[in-house]
């Protein structure tokens, strides 16, 4: 939608259509009393709005009293009911609410004789329905009573039908009714659901699930926090909400970060030949800049959702891979900002813990430290996760405590409390590790990953097979629709 519509909130359009549903007119004869259908629409009518269309059909004899007195519930069945269409012919969600308003009359007949039945359901009568703020003014009546009949949602340029259905009720005596008259119209009151920017939205969540560390940025923790949504027609994960993202052009904005929550499949992080690229030998390199995998995920099979090759093994051996199904679809390549990714990491992967922390790692990630003159950033789309990703997701256990953690060297986690209440270690799969995007600067051919056998930090050469899983930064302006609450069952839905 239109940036000016995004800022102003909700937009409230009321829309009254001026329509005589029924005049029914009490005539005094000889020996009875009889009903008249007095209409003075005879066809249809459209009345349009910014974003909604109404369209009203006025058939012949719509509303139909054909007896001298009030009928019964089972006769009102048959009356052919006057029927309207709401369409949201714009490309935002929009929320509606039909009413019917009762004009004053001098000779007004009461609401409580009226019955009426939307939609086929069972009768109600009017006056027992929730009564709202009359709107109608015109030239020709004044609403004195507005009566709520229903409710909903349009998603872009989707519709609804309705039948409406009004007659004497059958209680009603002669006495109560006569020389009295009826007249009334459709309202209905739109609105535009206020657009929920996917930042600040979890920005302002209150929940133990989701923690400032020590840098500002805002991420989930625990061993399955409800912090799943629905990107690329799949699953994936929110990481969080990182401060100060850099964007292509050199500006900063605070990013919603996100992981697949399954492998795409196992491949070599890097297998370039010697000669080619960054790589001396036939192990590849560890600059994630000229990675084999990150052309697959940026610009190969993955990101054109194709099938194609993948790096396997050594000297740029590659095998087949087939993300038809499991690509990037164009949807969902428009919600990814193109960041600068840090590639930076550290050679004192086993020291102290104050050396290899969550935080410590934070800190090289974004250093300068790597393999010979390497980049220390790359400008991309698809990257994977960083080391200090796993060490903030952690929500700690009751031997040790999420404090207990993060002053823990992540080479020293190993099948404890700090790795089992860690959903970014993919306990499912258990048979390869999880690399990640930054390098072991000591050494061209390795990368950081995290052991399958314990979740603790350690070497991984390129060329080996592992365990890959996507992440990428979202816009800041991406949207969610309101409803979820980010659970495997009920995932955050981006629009």
């Amino acid at each position: 939608m239109e940036e000016a519509n995004k800022t102003q909130g909700k937009k409230k359009i009321g829309l009254l259509i001026a329509l005589i549903l029924l005049i029914v007119v009490i005539v005094i004869g000889t020996s009875y009393a009889f009903w008249r259908v007095n209409k003075t629409q005879q066809t249809s009518n459209r009345i349009k709005t910014d974003c909604l269309d109404i369209e009203l059909s006025d058939v012949t004899d719509a509303i139909s009293l054909e007896k001298t007195h009030p009928i019964s519930d089972e006769e009102a069945k048959s009356l052919t009911p006057y029927e309207f269409k709401i369409k949201n012919t714009c490309n935002t969600k929009e929320s509606y609410s039909v009413n019917l308003e009762v004009m004053e009359l001098s000779d007004q007949l009461k609401s409580e004789y009226i019955a009426i039945s939307l939609n086929n359901e069972p009768k109600e009568i009017l006056s027992t329905k929730q009564a709202v703020t009359p709107t109608y003014k015109g030239s020709d009546y004044t609403a004195s009573e507005s009566y709520f009949l229903t409710n909903g949602e349009l998603e872009p340029n989707g519709e609804i039908n309705y039948t409406l259905r009004l007659w004497m009720d059958e209680s009603v005596s002669d006495a109560e009714s006569m020389n009295k008259r009826f007249i009334s119209k459709i309202s209905v009151n739109a609105e535009q659901l206020e657009d929920t920017n996917l930042v600040e939205y979890l920005k302002s969540l209150e929940s133990s699930e989701l923690v400032e560390d020590d840098f500002g940025n805002l991420r989930y923790i625990g061993a399955n926090p409800n912090n799943y949504v629905t990107f690329n027609n799949e699953k994936w994960r929110i990481i969080g909400v990182m401060k100060d993202i850099e964007n292509a052009d050199g500006t900063k904005e605070d990013k919603v970060k996100l992981i697949r929550s399954e492998s795409i499949g196992q491949y070599s992080w890097d297998n370039k030949a010697a000669g080619v690229g960054s790589s001396t030998s036939e192990y590849g390199s560890n600059d994630w800049s000229d990675s084999a995998l990150q052309k697959v995920l940026n610009e190969g099979a993955y990101w054109n959702r194709t099938s194609g090759n993948c790096p396997s093994g050594k000297n740029g051996v590659t095998i087949a891979c087939d993300f038809s199904e499991a690509g990037l679809t164009e949807s969902a390549k428009s919600m990814i900002s193109e960041s600068i990714w840090n590639l930076s990491g550290s050679h004192n992967y086993s020291l102290s813990s104050a050396e290899v922390t969550p935080k410590k790692f934070y800190e090289l990630e974004r250093g300068e430290d790597v393999y010979n003159g390497s980049p220390t950033t790359w400008t991309g789309k698809v990257g994977l996760m960083y080391p200090s990703d796993y060490g903030y997701a952690t929500a700690g256990g009751n031997t040790k405590n999420r404090a207990t953690c993060l002053n823990t060297r992540l080479y020293s986690w190993s099948s404890d409390d700090c790795v089992n209440n860690d959903w970014l270690f993919f306990k499912d799969k258990l048979n390869k590790a999880f690399v990640t995007i930054n390098q072991y600067p000591s050494v061209q051919t390795q990368v950081f990953a995290f052991n399958y056998s314990g979740g603790r930090i350690s070497q991984h050469i390129v060329t080996d097979s592992s365990e890959i899983i996507p992440v990428v930064y979202l816009k800041s302006k991406t949207i969610i629709e309101e409803g979820n609450n980010g659970s495997s069952s009920s995932p955050f839905v981006l629009k």
